[in-house]
């Protein structure tokens, strides 16, 4: 087993657990507190950055949906609370446990940050969910030399 297959099949127990309410500072009261329709598209949003475009096998593998609308409310929130996004304004300072703003976007209106470590394991998920799908798994070392 890789450590990616440990990570995700971790963080899958992990998500779909009440311990993601707790860890994260969350009150369990509110993981089953419904969702606007504003706080799902901007799930979405989130979970396609983190997941570089790769959302709908991040949800299968985690939670055997295809699509944020076959979530359950729990699962929406368990999601929201890992992420953790926080807006920010220009000149914010910007936590070290935060990624960094795409420098391609118009940070004038604020911009929108999740914590670092969601992209690592959103990564590892992804790396599985393609390998359990039948994918190959390429590296970037082993298309560097490969020519047009």
């Amino acid at each position: 087993m890789t450590i990616a297959h440990e990570r995700a099949d971790r963080f899958k127990q992990w998500i779909n657990s009440d311990a993601v309410f707790t860890a994260t500072g969350r009150d369990l009261k509110y993981a089953d507190h419904p969702t606007t329709a504003g706080t799902v598209g901007a799930l979405v949003g989130h979970l396609d950055r983190v997941c570089r475009g790769e959302r709908h096998a991040f949800l299968f593998y985690l939670f055997g949906v295809a699509s944020s609308k076959g979530l359950t409310v729990r699962q929406r929130n368990a999601l929201l609370a890992w992420l953790a996004p926080r807006k920010f304004e220009m000149g914010d300072p910007i936590p070290p446990d935060y990624e960094w703003p795409d420098l391609d976007a118009n940070l004038d209106k604020g911009f929108w940050l999740v914590r670092r470590k969601c992209l690592d394991t959103a990564a590892a998920v992804v790396e599985v969910a393609r390998l359990a799908a039948g994918q190959a798994q390429i590296t970037w070392a082993e298309t560097e030399n490969v020519k047009a």
